[in-house]
């Protein structure tokens, strides 16, 4: 595969010729709606702080979290703040999408409450 010229980073552009915010959030660049809620959430207010500063790991994380039709929940950092995609949602019930960029303590014991519903057949609220 032969290699392709990078654009120097002193005119402010990455290797995709777009915009250094632009390329630094193009891990995001899938549809559904968990990519869009991750897109817009207010994440300086968490400890992970704005997507444009996370690193490679957590991006590469969640670009394949977004990809997936499988259930995934990703708990990352201190907090072990919650991100998960599309196929997930449900396991939240009404709480989503509010867990979103919340502390996983929280948000796993909604998901323990689901489960304990699930063989009830009861809704969460």
């Amino acid at each position: 595969m032969a290699d392709l010229p990078l654009l120097s980073n002193t005119e402010g552009r990455h290797a995709h010729g777009r915009g250094q915010g632009k390329c630094a959030l193009a891990f995001l660049d899938h549809g559904g709606e968990m990519a869009g809620l991750i897109r817009t959430h207010d994440w300086a207010s968490t400890p992970l702080g704005p997507p444009e500063q996370w690193p490679p790991q957590l991006r590469s994380t969640v670009s394949l979290m977004l990809r997936s039709l499988h259930p995934i929940y990703v708990a990352w950092g201190p907090q072990m703040t919650a991100l998960y995609n599309d196929a997930h949602r449900p396991f939240l019930g009404s709480k989503h999408p509010d867990s979103l960029g919340k502390p996983s303590q929280a948000v796993v014991t909604l998901l323990r409450i689901h489960c304990l519903r699930t063989f009830t057949n009861e809704e969460i609220t």
